[in-house]
């Protein structure tokens, strides 16, 4: 399992532009207090219908690369405005229990 990295200063932001299910390539507003190594999580429109995981793998700027539908979630269409923030989800939990106890 390849380690990622994690922020407790990065602020949330939003997308720039709209993404459908199939992009890869996300662009938001600002990146401020974000990992500056990769891979982290990151999660688009938490707490609602659309919420999704994702694993940005790389950024130019403000553009990230992503591997859409992360942890269980399902790649969905998200609109330009959609929060984006960094976190944590379910595997993060289960693969630190899984080294603590294998």
């Amino acid at each position: 399992m390849a380690r990622r990295y994690y922020s407790s200063t990065a602020v949330a932001t939003t997308l720039s532009a709209s993404a459908n299910n199939s992009t890869t390539s996300i662009t938001v507003t600002a990146l401020s207090g974000y990992p500056a190594q990769f891979p982290y999580t990151a999660i688009i429109d938490p707490d609602t219908a659309s919420e999704e995981v994702v694993t940005v793998t790389a950024a130019s700027g403000t553009t990230l690369t992503v591997t859409r539908g992360s942890d269980g979630t399902s790649a969905v269409s998200h609109n330009a405005g959609a929060v984006f923030r960094h976190g944590v989800s379910a595997r993060d939990f289960d693969e630190t229990n899984a080294f603590a106890n294998g």
